[in-house]
Formats: C-alpha cells, structure tokens, sequence
C-alpha cells in the first residue's frame, strides 16, 4: 500500500496544482474563507497544502484533512479562477486519499458497505428504505425512542451540532419560528 504522499503524487497532477496563480480571486467566492477569514480555509490555501503533501514537505496529515473536510465542495471558487484551476476535482482526489490511509471499525466498514454499495445505488431499497422511515416518523415510535439506546448515545451530539432537537426542545427556523 502506497504512503498518502505517494498517493497525491500519483493522483494529483503537479501540473494543475502549479496552475493556481496564487491572484486570490477565489477568496470572496470561498464561504470558508470568508467566514474564517483563515487562508489554510481558502481554495489556494488547500491548494498549497496539496503541494506540500505531495512535494513531502509536510509529514503530520490532521491539519491538511481538516482543512480540506472544512471545504463546502461547493466550487464557488471555479468560476472565479482567472487561470480555470479544476479544484473541485483536486478536493475529491485529496479527501479520497486521506479515506483510503484511515483505519475504520468492522462496524463502520460494514455499515459504509451497506449503505453506499447496497442501499443507495439502487432505487427500489431507497424507496422502501424511506418509506419505512416515514412510517417510523408517523407512527409515534420516534416519541418512543426517548427511551432507546439509539437515542441517548445519538441525541446529544445531534443537539450539540444543531441538526437535531433533544426531546423536548425546539429547533430555530432563520424565520425566527420553531419547528
């Protein structure tokens, strides 16, 4: 098996990532960058931490994934690229790598399996799969829950994310209502 450098030299053409100009035209298009105001969390900042990788300029990993995990994907940055860098196919190269170099659980390697070589490239399972998660939301099991291991070891982290309400409690809609 091949190092992550090895990898990004492999997978990651030297050439495109050379074609950045480094002109900071992506930044006021980047929603990272301009929330975070950081460059490590812009497209020409991941940009060089690509090249750093590859060129074997960098040995600790954690801050470039984090870096490259922060990124929308949204490709914003693209057209705003005088130079038509192809970014968004760098990002995807790059996050595969660092997927590919990780260590998963029996469980998760299972449940990743399942759900992304079983359940969604086939549209009949997803249907069935959404109708019984319909049936589970209008049945009343989901109040059930409450009461389920599921529910106290997931609940909290949704709450903390802001993706899901502990029970009881009501969710901000950006109208200022609650859900």
């Amino acid at each position: 098996m091949n190092t992550i450098r090895e990898d990004f030299e492999e997978r990651i053409e030297e050439n495109e990532l050379l074609n950045c100009m480094r002109c900071g035209f992506c930044l006021p298009a980047c929603p990272t960058y301009v929330e975070t105001k950081s460059e490590v969390h812009s497209p020409r900042g991941r940009i060089a931490l690509m090249k750093a990788v590859r060129d074997g300029e960098i040995k600790e990993y954690e801050e470039v994934e984090h870096s490259l995990n922060v990124c929308l994907g949204c490709r914003a940055c693209e057209p705003a690229c005088p130079a038509g860098v192809n970014y968004g196919h760098m990002l995807e190269e790059a996050r595969a790598i660092f997927e590919e170099h990780k260590n998963h659980s029996f469980k998760e390697k299972t449940v990743r399996k399942t759900v992304f070589h079983k359940l969604f490239p086939n549209q009949k399972r997803m249907e069935q799969a959404t109708s019984l998660l319909s049936f589970y939301q209008k049945s009343g099991l989901q109040k059930n829950d409450s009461k389920t291991w599921f529910y106290e070891n997931t609940s909290e982290t949704y709450a903390a994310n802001g993706t899901c309400p502990a029970q009881g409690q009501s969710v901000k809609t950006t109208g200022g209502g609650d859900l």
